[in-house]
């Protein structure tokens, strides 16, 4: 514990001088070396490669007892603070010493202790030496705020359970609360910063199985205007452990240290560095930088990291190349804009290229032979370029054709700087020195770029809380803001009402430009992106393949999904599921082309790739992830139906609908709910009522209607339950009662009964139903089995469980004698047999049901695997239920592992099981092992998980944390241990109310109802 001299090691050969102490200063979970070593081969960078790499630096090492320091109250953090000031003082009395530079490298929550640090240096006089030789920091993951995603206290709660195998729940109660503190901290520490360097390294890479950041880029910077942000591609734990002295990280950590120093130099007196001759001569630019430019300070910083000419032009060994790209609208060429202003003195000339076709940029090269007088052509100009031994910046701008080779207009040789902008991705392949996609402004940028740009005091906290909801809406789009700011700087509309007006009249304000807006902005926000779709739609007209045409479709149809998690999947599902529009004319020839197409025997995935690469070229989609997810920016998404005209607004949503009712699939929960989001979000563009035209279609409209009904019943809202009547009203009215669809639909609202817990309601209609469908269609057919199920389901909630069972093993009987007990039906029909002998204490029996299911299951090539998962899954229930509790969390464990190997860790399945092993904990008294996993289980299902699923696994969360608490007061033998906090539940989770049980809410069995309503009558 304390400072920990790390080089030069004792006993080794002194230098003769250091020129700057480094002190390092880890996190929680970590020490003062082990922080620092990377666990493959323990390679110590901060003592094997930092003092070869930074001359004449003293390396020093703090460590300290993180869960002490954090896990009480503040005070704590103070005394860790002064105690690390106190150590560099004792350390550094000496007067050449004392006035030695000094770096701080800070971990995680260790950054905490040194930004307290700082503040008590500035404001006690005795630590006046350490404030005044502080040349910067370098931040490795420290959280210093909130994010849009979690309070302060919740992410650093995060840090604790991120990195942390079992943190006491006492440390994270002490993060959380005092959270407030640790923020006001924060705005103290930015008093001070302006006064040293600021860098700052933030993760990329999730931590562990669950998939999640440990601290957002967000919460990780200071966001102040000097501060140098650096990405890291590793997560929490790992990004401050270097293998080697390739890394990546670490030589950018090693250049910025040395740059430190390299700058501390210049600004001594004795300084006999030179400022920069000034050397411009061409300035061609053809419109300034906008004045209410704003933000972009991190893409500023490697623009000028990587572009700036060096010092010896002759001695540059490549030609720095920079590519900006992104959608249009989102800044690119007023980022490249604003560099060349900023640093037009360190090029003898800044040249300016619009790219958009071959003819206008050799035009402008023409343009540039004879303002520099060197001919009259392209040519000559590029040759003047590549001979000169002058520092030189040009920028190609709209390089957005992907058919264009933009390295056509390269110079030749090493020499020179090019900055390329473009929508097209693909241009990345010419970066030398760097690429940066631009995509959402930040925030706090775009508000501050809307109240300027709108002529209103940008640092008006009244006016940026009214701001901050438009640029919401704006989706934080530089050309947007700017429009928006110049529609309020014009009087056109007020900040206050400009919402309402956008609202009203949203095309007309983003197909306008107001006048006298700033001159760089050529195109309105709409125009930009409708130049794109021109150029596609050129390139339908004059292909010989269909990729173009399926762009465009492919393109309106997103503009009525939701703007977000798109995938490929949804229409791979339609494609293999067109069987279903046997017989529906209207509703097959309602769908994309590529979903119609039937020429080939499965999905043509190349084909949509291909099409999703040319969207993607021109930034009007995003696709990211191992999936390949598919998103648009929210005005992108809008522009797309605003294009449209009344009636083919109408065809494409009717073609959406048909579409994504096509691509339901039971058997997959996390595909029903994310295809629910896409459904919903349709019709709700729309109107219900066009689900239910009277027209010579119904019996389409049906059969669409009943697989919306499938989906949205994954994720049940409030518009469930009156959709489904409304359905079975319509098809009773136009079909009649004695009819496979009406049977269909009145099953589909029972099941809807039965998870609103109207029982007496779902029995009743499925009496009724289960009469009808054994006249009309037999007992062994799946809708028939189907409504049996739901029928010894409804029976056995009202506690008619002797009926249920008569019903259940009725079921059984016919599926074993019709469908030879190889069908789902039958492993249906025997776990429901099972779960009924459960509910009647039978346990013995039950268990030997299921086991015979899971050995029959085996036996069944063709069925997918979370089948057998979750028979195992109702097993495990079923011992639990019997009080077998041990074998039980056994089982689960085991049944979790596999669910994580094949389904991953988002799927509802995974976090269904995981919160069930949370109980179990502590319904075995090992609570404190249960809440980490139901914390995890609640953070990954937000926004996975129904909401009710959400709120039991919360009052299952409280219930573990009280019985933790309660054990804690028996262990120390008192009676007021338990927090006052936390109450007893008045009912047990799981246990007497059920609530996380099979039976509650989210069915552990969707394949209940697999391909139910696909075969015909």
């Amino acid at each position: 514990m304390g400072l920990e001299i790390l080089y030069p090691k004792p006993g080794s050969a002194q230098p003769d001088s250091f020129v700057v102490d480094i002190i390092a200063v880890h996190g929680l979970n970590g020490d003062a070396t082990n922080t620092w070593k990377h666990p493959k081969n323990n390679h110590f960078w901060l003592q094997d490669s930092l003092p070869l790499d930074v001359k004449g630096a003293r390396i020093l090492s703090y460590g300290y007892n993180a869960d002490v320091a954090f896990g009480n109250t503040t005070v704590n953090v103070w005394d860790h603070a002064k105690s690390l000031l106190g150590s560099l003082i004792d350390e550094r009395e000496t007067d050449d010493v004392s006035k030695r530079p000094i770096i701080f490298i800070a971990h995680s929550l260790g950054g905490i202790i040194v930004k307290q640090a700082l503040v008590w240096a500035h404001r006690e006089p005795q630590y006046q030496a350490i404030k005044d030789h502080t040349l910067g920091i370098v931040f490795f993951g420290t959280p210093h705020r909130g994010s849009d995603k979690a309070n302060y206290g919740r992410i650093l709660a995060n840090v604790a359970t991120g990195v942390m195998h079992k943190p006491k729940s006492r440390l994270i109660d002490a993060l959380q609360s005092n959270s407030e503190t640790l923020m006001k901290l924060t705005s103290e520490f930015k008093f001070e910063a302006p006064n040293m360097e600021i860098i700052t390294f933030y993760e990329t890479r999730p931590m562990g199985i669950f998939s999640r950041l440990i601290v957002e880029k967000q919460s990780a910077l200071l966001e102040l205007s000097h501060e140098d942000t650096q990405p890291v591609d590793a997560n929490h734990r790992d990004m401050c452990k270097f293998d080697t002295r390739n890394d990546e990280t670490y030589k950018k950590l090693v250049k910025r240290v040395n740059r430190m120093l390299k700058g501390k130099d210049k600004s001594l007196p004795a300084s006999d560095c030179s400022t920069p001759k000034l050397r411009n001569k061409h300035f061609e630019l053809p419109f300034d930088v906008s004045p209410y430019f704003t933000g972009g300070s991190d893409v500023c910083g490697e623009l000028r990291e990587g572009c700036l000419p060096l010092e010896d032009p002759p001695a540059q060994n490549m030609q720095q190349r920079f590519v900006l790209y992104g959608l249009g609208g989102s800044g690119k060429t007023q980022m490249a804009l604003k560099f060349a202003n900023d640093y037009r003195e360190r090029f003898w000339g800044v040249f300016f290229i619009d790219t958009s076709s071959v003819d206008i940029a050799r035009q402008a090269f023409s343009k540039m032979a004879r303002v520099c007088k060197v001919g009259e052509g392209m040519e000559d100009f590029r040759r003047c370029l590549t001979n000169s031994l002058e520092p030189w910046l040009l920028i190609l701008d709209n390089a957005d054709d992907p058919s264009l080779n933009i390295s056509q207009f390269f110079p030749v040789g090493n020499r020179g700087t090019i900055i390329v902008t473009s929508r097209n991705p693909d241009c990345r392949c010419h970066a030398t020195v760097g690429s940066r996609e631009l995509r959402e402004m930040e925030s706090d940028e775009a508000i501050t770029l809307l109240l300027r740009s709108g002529d209103l005091l940008s640092e008006n906290e009244d006016l940026r809380s009214i701001a901050l909801p438009i640029v919401q809406t704006l989706g934080y789009l530089a050309l947007a803001v700017s429009h928006a700011g110049a529609s309020i700087r014009q009087r056109i509309c007020s900040l206050e009402d400009y919402l309402d007006n956008y609202a009203r009249r949203r095309k007309k304000l983003l197909s306008s430009r107001p006048v006298q807006a700033d001159s760089d902005y050529e195109y309105t926000v709409y125009t930009t992106w409708e130049i794109s779709v021109d150029s596609i739609k050129e390139l339908s007209n004059n292909a010989t393949d269909s990729t173009a045409a399926n762009a465009l479709e492919f393109l309106t149809l997103f503009g009525f999904c939701h703007f977000d998690d798109i995938t490929e999947d949804m229409f791979r599902s339609a494609w293999n599921e067109f069987g279903r529009t046997e017989g529906y004319t209207w509703w097959a020839s309602n769908l994309p082309g590529m979903v119609r197409d039937r020429r080939l025997l499965e999905w043509d995935s190349i084909r949509f790739n291909e099409s999703m690469r040319l969207l993607s070229s021109y930034s009007l989609i995003y696709v990211s992830g191992p999936n390949n997810r598919i998103s648009l920016h929210p005005l992108v998404h809008s522009w797309i139906r605003d294009s449209l005209n009344e009636e083919v607004h109408f065809r494409w949503w009717n073609i959406t609908v048909s579409t994504l009712a096509l691509a339901a699939d039971v058997s997959s929960p996390l595909a029903q709910m994310q295809l629910s989001v896409h459904l919903r979000h349709c019709i709700d563009i729309g109107q219900v009522d066009d689900l239910f035209v009277e027209d010579d279609v119904l019996l389409d409209r049906v059969q669409i209607l009943s697989l919306i009904i499938s989906v949205y019943e994954f994720c049940p809202g409030k518009d469930t339950l009156t959709l489904s009547e409304r359905a079975l009203e319509y098809s009773r009215k136009f079909l009649g009662d004695e009819c496979y669809s009406t049977c269909l639909l009145s099953l589909r609202l029972s099941q809807i009964f039965l998870y609103l817990r109207e029982y007496q309601k779902a029995s009743d209609l499925l009496q009724s139903t289960l009469d009808v469908s054994i006249r009309i269609l037999g007992p062994a057919t799946d809708l028939t089995l189907g409504i049996m199920r739901e029928l010894a389901w409804a029976y056995t909630e009202l506690g008619r469980k002797q009926e249920a069972l008569e019903l259940a093993e009725k079921k059984l009987a016919i599926c074993e004698k019709s469908l030879e007990g190889r069908d789902v039906h039958t492993l249906l029909a025997l776990c429901d047999v099972a779960m009924v002998y459960s509910e009647l204490g039978r346990y013995r029996e039950a268990v030997d049901l299921l086991e015979n299911a899971i050995a029959k299951r085996a036996e069944m090539a063709n069925e997918d695997i979370t089948t057998m998962l979750q028979l195992e899954l109702l097993l495990a229930i079923t011992y639990d239920r019997s009080g077998r509790h041990e074998a039980a969390l056994e089982m689960f464990q085991n049944n979790l592992k596999e669910q994580f190997i094949l389904l991953g860790d988002d799927h509802p399945y995974t976090l269904h099981t995981m919160a069930y092993i949370g109980v179990q904990y502590g319904t075995i008294g090992q609570p404190e092992e249960g809440i980490p996993l139901m914390i995890k289980a609640l953070e990954v299902g937000q926004g996975r998980m129904p909401d009710d699923w959400l709120e039991t696994q919360k009052e299952a969360l409280k219930w573990l944390q009280y019985k933790s608490a309660q054990l804690q007061s028996e262990s120390a033998n008192t009676s007021t241990a338990v927090p006052e906090m936390l109450v007893e539940p008045q009912e047990l989770p799981h246990r007497e109310g059920e609530e996380i049980s099979s039976r509650k809410g989210w069915r552990l069995w969707p394949k209940t109802r697999r391909r139910i309503g696909e075969s015909s009558s």
